[in-house]
């Protein structure tokens, strides 16, 4: 039926007439819908989105019909094409539960990779309204230090690439401690041509440009800087311990490397907690980070709302507390601007939603050498998975350990036919299930369909 509603043909020689017979049959017989799509209504049309090439679009109902019918002879043969091209529509004899098992291999298991957190204190100079850390007047040992040192060096060999990521605490309260570790983990990797990475969370109080460049010499050249919006409301949120203002400090610190360091080779995420009180403000906000500071493309804009993260600050603000639902105008302000809100769109990349913790070779350490999985909770005895002993010697509790790299999930009949499985990669958030919180599913759910109108 198709062929005689082509009024191409009209005329046509015949060799024409059997190559277009060969052309639908192949439409219909060789290929397949991805069953990672994901759809969703969008006014009168729709948006379609593919987990596992990270493609967003928006179609009519119709496509969307003939995608779940296989009706691949209905659909314009361009169109079909760019459905194709973009992952919607793949070839029959493409196996993607096996594609998920090698993306599983590479940014889970990882084993070429190390990734260490590193807490060098514990202390903090700022006292964060919101903030779910104890503050225990901690510093790393030297003991301490040479034993992660010795562990690299003992097991470089397995490694492509060393990541550290400098934690607190405020971590530039020990910056003796991160420029020798640092300086002795450089060498190793550069002894045996391994790639060496680093970065660092920082309140940027310190900051400075004469501590900026120590920290180049120690390869940290990506920060997390959380500047809270206005002067007044960042001053209320985030003051130093026992008061005192911090805004016009990290502003002072932050232009003067913006204006002063020309490589590009830096890249510095500057996280607003969005609390209640300064969504009515937050347009201004950003603004003002856009004029002084996201001019520059190596400073990029995040906007987090201010949650439940545990401790016991959070009941003093709990009417303050936010959702990403709140944030959704924000973000739209921002796009318009042509600011990068990419730190969004990552969470729909391949295994986007895959937490550090549930990572095999991801270590979170503390200043008193204790063994972590996850910073968030860090005094939670089911996060205490073992300790640095002398010599370079994890001495790990493998029970507890399995618990937060479990694939438990890898089995479940849900996660089979899950089309977000490409994002999470089967693996589970442990922190939720200690928390009493219970699978991330759900919210993923809303996460991705949320970032698919955001983004389209």
């Amino acid at each position: 039926g198709v062929l005689w509603k082509c009024s191409v043909f009209k005329g046509c020689e015949f060799p024409r007439v059997l190559n277009f017979i060969k052309e639908v049959y192949e439409m219909q017989n060789n290929y397949k819908c991805s069953k990672y799509n994901i759809v969703d209504n969008d006014d009168n049309n729709m948006i379609i989105y593919n987990a596992y090439s990270g493609n967003i679009k928006k179609v009519t109902p119709d496509i969307v019909r003939m995608l779940d019918e296989e009706a691949f002879s209905d659909i314009d043969y361009a169109e079909f094409e760019e459905l194709k091209s973009d992952g919607y529509i793949i070839d029959k004899s493409i196996d993607e539960d096996k594609l998920i098992d090698e993306l599983r291999y590479k940014y889970v298991e990882s084993p070429d990779s190390l990734l260490l957190y590193l807490l060098p204190t514990e202390q903090c100079n700022f006292r964060c309204v919101y903030c779910y850390e104890k503050f225990p007047n901690i510093w790393m040992k030297k003991e301490t230090q040479d034993s992660i040192i010795d562990y690299v060096r003992k097991n470089i060999e397995k490694y492509r690439l060393i990541r550290v990521e400098w934690f607190g605490g405020e971590p530039l309260l020990a910056l003796d401690i991160i420029e020798y570790i640092s300086e002795k983990l450089i060498k190793i990797c550069q002894e045996n041509k391994v790639l060496y990475y680093s970065v660092m969370t920082t309140n940027a109080y310190l900051l400075d440009i004469n501590v900026f460049y120590r920290l180049k010499k120690c390869r940290v050249m990506s920060y997390q800087i959380t500047v809270d919006g206005s002067k007044e409301i960042h001053d209320a949120q985030r003051m130093r311990v026992g008061g005192g203002e911090t805004y016009e400090q990290i502003m002072k610190n932050l232009t003067e490397i913006k204006n002063s360091v020309k490589t590009r080779i830096l890249d510095v995420t500057l996280r607003v907690n969005v609390s209640k009180k300064l969504l009515p403000n937050i347009y201004a906000v950003i603004d003002s980070l856009r004029d002084n500071l996201l001019s520059d493309t190596r400073f990029k804009l995040k906007l987090v709302p201010v949650g439940d993260y545990g401790g016991e600050k959070v009941h003093e603000i709990e009417n303050e507390l936010c959702s990403m639902d709140d944030l959704k105008n924000a973000i739209n302000y921002c796009k318009g601007l042509g600011i990068d809100m990419s730190e969004f769109q990552n969470s729909l990349s391949i295994g986007g939603n895959v937490c550090y913790a549930s990572r095999d070779n991801s270590w979170v350490i503390g200043a008193d050498g204790k063994i972590y999985k996850c910073t968030v909770i860090l005094y939670n005895d089911e996060n205490h998975v073992g300790d640095v002993r002398a010599n370079g010697f994890f001495d790990i509790n493998q029970s507890k350990l399995d618990k937060w790299i479990q694939r438990s999930n890898i089995h479940n009949e849900k996660c089979e036919s899950c089309a977000q499985k490409p994002i999470c990669l089967e693996t589970m958030c442990y922190k939720r299930i200690v928390l009493g919180q219970g699978a991330v599913c759900e919210s993923l759910k809303s996460d991705v369909k949320r970032c698919m109108h955001l983004f389209c």
